[in-house]
């Protein structure tokens, strides 16, 4: 064989090597955007099983108490139709609770529902923000934008979806319509409207826990009635997109999977390349209407070099379409400088067919319609500089320019290339959507890099359901049939962190400055009795008096409600009360200022709490079990904390604390402790009823 035909021989099974080696990938998602996605899908499922448990202790949806069951509750309804009327629930144990202890937490778990739930919650706006901060690095938020054509696209890829199960069973071709855009109209409205509905949950989310200080934004919803409805149907909106999405994503198949997973997806149209391609270097005339540049539409490889170790995990630079550069680069060159002339007559035989393989792949282009004449091709690709500046002119003959210098004979690989992407020179407004860059890679790379970031995908998946059964209380994890004991210390530190940060954000928050909303006699609602436990007998009442200790005179004062009305101013209210399980009324109070009976008897001059007792309160069998309460001083002296001694313009009943109770608006009702009988000033905070039971301390609102 002549030194000619090896060379030809060489470089033509090179040639087919590469053309096998080679796949081009386009970046779709940021690193930042998939892990952001991914992690939101543990974060709104703890919010949603917390949420229903938080839901159960109030339910916004009742009706009068059914005369049978003294059900009032309407999810609970649901639950007892299913156990009458589903085979295999009609021995349900609680069919009331069905619906809870298959979509929450459970029933009766208000204080570990309230405890995952922020931690999720506080989770959840972080994990936003990084998605956010992704979209922006990636340049993904202008896809979510709308356009003025979604509603047209929406409608044909609506009669998409439903013509293919028939196309299906009819085995006929169904056709997707063509977009240039990086999503679909029916997709972008979905993914645009998913961010939006978890900033108005952030939103609704704070109006329901902290509606004294941020008033204003609960009554953007409604009040705080209506923003508890709101919270409850976006909740719903999250499971509702939950279902589709996941449907559509696994019929789309494993490459959207993958991209979401790895960033970089294989479905690139190589024609829409080429034609970029075109567009770019300005070439108005189609390959059959200009030969000399028919040989530069055809998009080539560059070798690709042997992937060694360091190599494994990087991509392979693509090379644009000059198949003359890297022949040029391999002609032998003869003692006077010049080309072979065996050589220049391969070369000239590779340009023609080049240039029908050229002419071939235009013509597979798909036919722009009205809708993608004004949409940027969302793509670019990786295009080296070297080659640019060592790109050869032909002339009409086929021979070299003589403008460029024969490049030297080397039979070595050609080495490595630093790549830049290379967009489309096309006016683009700033909102308008940009191309995504388009890489060469080698199919075993690619390989490799798929497994290594789906073996961390699972990994991470695997930790995060292992997370999920440690947060979960124990009674949960026992319905689930987990019956070893998952209660630790950590955990418990954990939940309670997020509550001790809860508490931080209502400190921040708070202002003495600043009052709670007042109402007028109109809007007064019931106030039902909510004792912690049996409501006690009256008998205590006229014996009643309040102990204050703590006092800087070092006496213990005991006053009776006669004293305490004669000496004191009375301040009337109309102010909304919120009970920790979700429900509030608005009702008229009057009595005295708390901050008047601290300036009539003065604390030590350390002291910082108070704790608030009702020794006469009862249990749920009716046994003693003494209330307390801890309230720092700048709550205590609010303007509108009052020790209440009238409620609606009467005198407070046994139901309602009398004769003297604790109305602190800007605190929960947990706080608001029935039948005060004792007061005692300290330095240090006291110990909190609740807290015990898991409820945070602070309970600002």
């Amino acid at each position: 064989m002549s030194p000619s035909s090896a060379l030809h021989h060489e470089r033509n099974s090179a040639s087919t090597s590469l053309v096998q080696l080679g796949v081009l990938v386009v970046k779709r998602h940021h690193i930042l955007v998939r892990w952001s996605h991914w992690l939101n899908v543990p974060l709104l499922l703890g919010l949603v099983l917390s949420g229903i448990s938080i839901y159960w202790a109030s339910p916004i949806y009742q009706h009068k108490p059914n005369l049978n069951t003294g059900n009032f509750d309407l999810a609970a309804d649901i639950g007892i139709w299913i156990c009458a009327h589903v085979p295999g629930q009609h021995h349900y144990a609680s069919p009331p609770d069905w619906l809870y202890n298959h979509m929450s937490l459970g029933p009766g778990m208000l204080a570990p529902a309230l405890r995952l739930h922020w931690l999720c919650a506080y989770l959840f706006m972080l994990n936003v923000t990084v998605y956010v901060a992704g979209l922006f690095m990636g340049g993904a938020w202008r896809s979510l934008l709308p356009r003025r054509t979604d509603l047209v696209n929406a409608l044909r890829m609506f009669r998409y979806y439903l013509g293919v199960p028939f196309a299906q069973l009819t085995c006929r071709q169904w056709t997707h319509p063509h977009f240039s855009s990086k999503y679909n109209a029916l997709q972008r409205a979905a993914y645009f409207s998913v961010p939006v509905a978890g900033l108005f949950s952030v939103a609704t989310g704070w109006a329901i826990h902290k509606p004294m200080q941020l008033h204003w934004l609960a009554a953007l919803f409604g009040g705080f009635n209506l923003a508890r409805v709101w919270h409850f149907w976006l909740m719903w909106l999250f499971i509702l997109f939950v279902v589709p999405h996941v449907s559509l994503v696994f019929a789309d198949g494993w490459d959207t999977l993958r991209s979401m997973i790895v960033g970089w997806s294989t479905k690139v149209d190589r024609s829409e390349v080429i034609q970029m391609n075109n567009e770019e270097k300005g070439n108005s005339l189609g390959p059959q209407d200009n030969p000399s540049t028919g040989t530069r539409l055809r998009l080539e490889r560059t070798r690709l070099p042997e992937a060694d170790r360091e190599d494994t995990n990087a991509a392979v630079p693509i090379a644009t379409e000059t198949p003359q550069v890297v022949e040029a680069i391999e002609q032998p060159v003869e003692p006077n400088g010049s080309p072979s002339s065996s050589v220049d007559q391969e070369l000239r035989t590779d340009e023609a067919a080049s240039s029908v393989a050229a002419t071939q792949e235009m013509a597979e282009l798909p036919e722009v319609g009205p809708e993608d004449a004004n949409s940027s091709v969302p793509m670019a690709i990786e295009k080296p500089e070297a080659v640019e500046a060592i790109e050869q002119q032909v002339d009409v003959d086929g021979s070299p320019s003589s403008s460029v210098k024969p490049a030297p004979r080397t039979d070595e690989m050609v080495p490595p290339i630093a790549v830049k992407p290379t967009f489309v020179k096309k006016h683009q407004s700033f909102f308008e959507e940009q191309p995504l860059p388009v890489i060469e890679m080698a199919p075993r790379i690619m390989r490799n890099r798929t497994r290594r970031e789906v073996l961390t995908f699972g990994i991470g998946a695997v930790a995060t359901a292992a997370s999920a059964g440690f947060l979960l209380p124990q009674a949960t994890l026992s319905r689930l049939g987990v019956r070893r004991d998952m209660s630790s210390p950590a955990k418990e530190w954990l939940l309670n962190k997020a509550l001790r940060i809860d508490d931080d954000v209502a400190e921040a928050l708070y202002s003495r400055n600043r009052m709670v909303p007042i109402y007028t006699r109109f809007q007064i609602t019931p106030i039902k009795n909510n004792y912690n436990g049996a409501t006690p007998d009256s008998g205590y009442i006229s014996g009643w008096n309040l102990t204050l200790e703590g006092l800087s005179s070092g006496l213990i004062v005991s006053l009776d409600i006669r004293k305490l009305m004669k000496r004191f101013a009375i301040h009337e209210q109309i102010t909304r009360f919120v009970c920790v399980e979700g429900w509030s009324a608005i009702a008229w109070w009057a009595g005295l200022r708390f901050d008047d009976l601290i300036r009539a008897y003065p604390s030590v001059s350390q002291a910082k709490w108070a704790r608030v007792e009702s020794s006469v309160n009862l249990d749920a069998s009716g046994n003693p079990d003494p209330y307390f309460v801890s309230i720092d001083f700048a709550t205590a002296r609010h303007p509108q904390t009052l020790l209440v001694t009238h409620h609606n313009g009467q005198a407070l009943t046994l139901e309602h604390g009398a004769p003297l109770r604790l109305l602190v608006p800007v605190k929960l009702g947990l706080k608001n402790v029935k039948a005060v009988t004792k007061i005692t000033y300290s330095a240090e905070e006291p110990r909190d009823y609740w807290t015990q039971y898991g409820y945070s301390s602070y309970d600002g609102i």
